[in-house]
């Protein structure tokens, strides 16, 4: 039987809906993957109103690989510094030939996600290459280019509950390089599968050293004044997926 080690848990005061996951090491099932999933969902909602609409389809594509089946996997993260064990996945997003949505290249995207405290922390980084070098990013907003955040890796890590602040990526570099593609998914006993997604395990190789800045509240623009904090990963084996969709706009409730 598959083993997860999961600790997830969004604060009620914080997001609409409260949802917990805290099972180290205890067998996967349908019922921690549909809360991890509704917390995903919780999260890219937040992020939606906010105005990140990027940000908000990475946390639908997370999580439609734990629908799919991936087990999240042990990540050591230096947050400036300090040691920190987050649980964490990757998923990379395909279009089928049939949908011709615009959008951008295929990217691959890191979500780590670890609860200190009250407080729930969470980094994304995302490339559209296996090594990259980070870039100051942009907020998605109206005239901003669709392809712009994925110009270089970018990196974005935010804290939510206690404490709260959101910080960007403004230098360094960042691995994110998939190995031989695997088995096609197979979604936990009593989950089902996400219509119009096509899922295959894939593992990647992560490593990053990268510098962070505070960013000004509801977007990732970076104060340019504030001190600049350092995360670091040594290269690790992450679980993952390879996402390909027959739609432009799936959602963790159904997929496409």
């Amino acid at each position: 039987m598959r083993s997860r080690a999961v600790h997830f848990c969004l604060a009620a005061s914080v997001l609409v809906a409260a949802a917990c996951v805290d099972a180290p090491s205890a067998p996967t099932n349908a019922v921690a993957d549909n809360i991890l999933v509704v917390s995903f969902d919780a999260l890219s909602r937040e992020a939606a109103q906010q105005g990140d609409a990027e940000r908000s389809q990475e946390f639908i594509w997370a999580g439609l690989a734990i629908r799919g089946g991936i087990v999240p996997s042990r990540l050591e993260i230096r947050n400036n510094g300090t040691l920190e064990i987050y649980d964490a996945i990757v998923h990379a997003v395909t279009w089928s030939p049939s949908t011709t949505p615009q959008r951008v290249r295929t990217h691959r995207t890191l979500v780590a996600w670890r609860q200190s405290g009250a407080a729930l922390q969470t980094l994304m980084v995302s490339s559209s290459a296996d090594v990259a070098p980070v870039l100051s990013p942009l907020s998605q907003s109206a005239g901003t280019p669709l392809d712009a955040p994925f110009a270089g890796a970018h990196v974005l890590y935010a804290v939510r509950g206690s404490s709260s602040g959101t910080w960007v990526g403004v230098t360094g570099t960042v691995k994110i390089a998939p190995g031989g593609a695997g088995a096609p998914c197979v979604p936990t006993t009593g989950t089902a599968a996400p219509i119009g997604v096509s899922c295959t395990q894939v593992r990647y190789a992560v490593a990053f050293d990268v510098g962070i800045q505070g960013a000004f509240v509801d977007t990732r623009l970076p104060q340019t004044q504030s001190l600049v904090l350092r995360m670091t990963a040594v290269e690790q084996l992450v679980n993952g997926a390879k996402l390909t969709l027959s739609c432009a706009n799936p959602t963790n409730a159904t997929g496409c």
